[in-house]
């Protein structure tokens, strides 16, 4: 869970975004960062009441408006690899599975802080997309 300190630098930076429902309830959110000088969805969180309704795909495409206009080549991700409907998700989107010989010295940080934290690493999959 990310606390609330992160979420606040990530707003007031302009790297958070929240799907409203009614123009007051949150559905979800988004938050994207940079690693290795590379655009980076860092997460995405879709309320369950609200999964499949468009909303997560929608933050998405936020998220990348967001890598393009700020001139990133590409985006990337993590995500789990054993949940069947993470990696699919994204590969609808134009995410593709990226190399572990591809990984900079950032992402493999956040990975090693993932292990640190108990995610068993096995289950994660690194995702890229290039962008326009």
């Amino acid at each position: 869970m990310t606390d609330q300190e992160t979420l606040k630098r990530a707003q007031n930076e302009g790297r958070l975004w929240i799907a409203l429902v009614n123009k007051t309830t949150a559905a979800g959110f988004a938050m994207a960062t940079c690693l290795d000088g590379v655009a980076h969805l860092d997460e995405l969180d879709v309320m369950p009441a609200y999964g499949r309704q468009g909303i997560g795909t929608h933050l998405v495409k936020a998220v990348i408006d967001w890598a393009v206009t700020g001139g990133h080549a590409m985006l990337t991700l993590v995500t789990f690899r054993h949940i069947p409907w993470n990696a699919p998700f994204y590969g609808r989107l134009g995410f593709e599975p990226c190399a572990d010989a591809l990984l900079g010295k950032e992402m493999r940080q956040l990975l090693a802080e993932e292990r640190a934290a108990g995610i068993r690493i096995e289950n994660r999959q690194v995702m890229i997309k290039r962008l326009p």
